[in-house]
């Protein structure tokens, strides 16, 4: 498990031997696909929204080309609240 060398140190919680407590485990987990979920939006998104709307790219934008891009990155963070509050709700 390379990946959780960091929970392991000396630092007082855990217990002794060194070894990562199992909810200290789920954490680190827990963390890292918060941390990939993240990524793929950010990426999904500036591609989407670029996509749509940079004509050409160049140095600086166009004040339409902002206001798209502040546009479509609203959108995609309000779907993204509302998917996950209809996930919350439908698991309780």
């Amino acid at each position: 498990m390379s990946g959780f060398g960091s929970l392991g140190g000396g630092g007082g919680m855990g217990g002794g031997g060194g070894q990562p407590s199992d909810d200290q485990i789920m954490a680190a987990v827990q963390m890292n696909l918060q941390q990939e979920e993240a990524m793929r939006f950010f990426v999904t998104v500036r591609e989407k929204c670029f996509d749509k709307c940079i004509e050409k790219p160049s140095g600086s934008m166009s004040s339409g080309e902002e206001r798209c891009l502040s546009h479509c990155l609203g959108r995609y963070v309000d779907a993204t609240r509302a998917v996950a509050e209809g996930l919350t709700q439908a698991s309780q």
